[in-house]
């Protein structure tokens, strides 16, 4: 046999085998799931309050046109052994408090005295359709949280837990620690208070109160904003106006630059050495008052 055609065959044969032992090994490590069901419905009626409290939560919640409340949450225990993912499963405490009208659920974990840690991965699913204009209170650490057709006031305090918003309208008042904010298709009055957090909405306009630092915030307005009011450090910006003649602007930036669509509009821009500002006041319209540093504004 020819000693080229010999050699690359037992180099196919080494490839093959250097591959497999890696799956194989990786066979062994398969993680074992280990999950507690609770399935409700509540009958309730079209206003009333949920308030969840969690840590370490994926949640969900749904607006609907129903008289009721229906509530899955799950308890996951996520571990290589699957008899220690069913003892870690016992660590994992969940809590409904039905009252009329409010609805409180919230998890928790409990630990005996001898515990020293966890070798595993314990989590809360929760996902909750409730009517739209229940008005919803939110506490979660790590995880995320997720808001679907609704029409109603929110607060919401989270601490690495990414916020999503969908087909919102109303009140919505946002805690921002290390967790990001999307919207898409709401008209709210927002609030936000983040740190080190990127804020990207899709508006139906409204109004937007925001303060951020060590962020980005992306607003688009697909309708005329009523109102955008931005305080920020070190957090770039970009306006998507739908529009510059429809606004009034107030914007200060030190240490950085704004940039604007038209030159039409550059007579009013005033640079100084670190400071940089932007007015135009006419005839009533919405505003839109940013007072920022050391990143660039960009309006569009």
């Amino acid at each position: 046999m020819n000693m080229t055609c010999l050699h690359i065959r037992t180099s196919i044969v080494c490839l093959v085998i250097c591959y497999i032992i890696p799956v194989l090994a990786s066979g062994q490590s398969i993680i074992q799931v280990v999950t507690k069901t609770i399935d409700k419905d509540l009958p309730c009626g079209t206003y009333g309050s949920l308030r969840i409290t969690g840590e370490k939560s994926e949640i969900e919640i749904h607006g609907w046109d129903k008289k009721n409340m229906h509530i899955k949450v799950q308890l996951i225990s996520e571990n290589k052994d699957r008899k220690s993912a069913e003892e870690e499963l016992e660590y994992l405490h969940f809590s409904l408090n039905n009252e009329p009208n409010l609805v409180e659920l919230s998890n928790t974990f409990i630990f005996p005295n001898w515990h020293t840690n966890i070798h595993g991965n314990l989590k809360t699913r929760y996902e909750v359709w409730v009517p739209r204009q229940y008005i919803i209170s939110i506490l979660n650490k790590f995880g995320f949280i997720k808001l679907y057709d609704l029409e109603t006031r929110t607060t919401i305090d989270a601490e690495y837990s990414n916020i999503s918003v969908n087909n919102y309208k109303g009140y919505l008042s946002v805690k921002s620690s290390y967790s990001d904010l999307k919207g898409d298709n709401i008209h709210s009055e927002l609030e936000c208070n983040a740190d080190h957090a990127d804020i990207n909405l899709l508006t139906n306009g409204g109004k937007y109160h925001i303060e951020d630092k060590y962020g980005k915030i992306n607003l688009k307005a697909n309708e005329v904003f009523d109102l955008v009011n931005i305080r920020a450090t070190w957090t770039p910006i970009t306006i998507i106006t739908n529009g510059m003649d429809r606004y009034n602007f107030d914007i200060s930036n030190s240490y950085s630059d704004i940039s604007l669509p038209d030159h039409k509009f550059d007579s009013y821009i005033k640079r100084f050495m670190n400071h940089t500002i932007f007015r135009l006041k006419a005839e009533k319209k919405p505003e839109i008052s940013i007072v920022t540093s050391y990143e660039n504004i960009d309006i569009k």
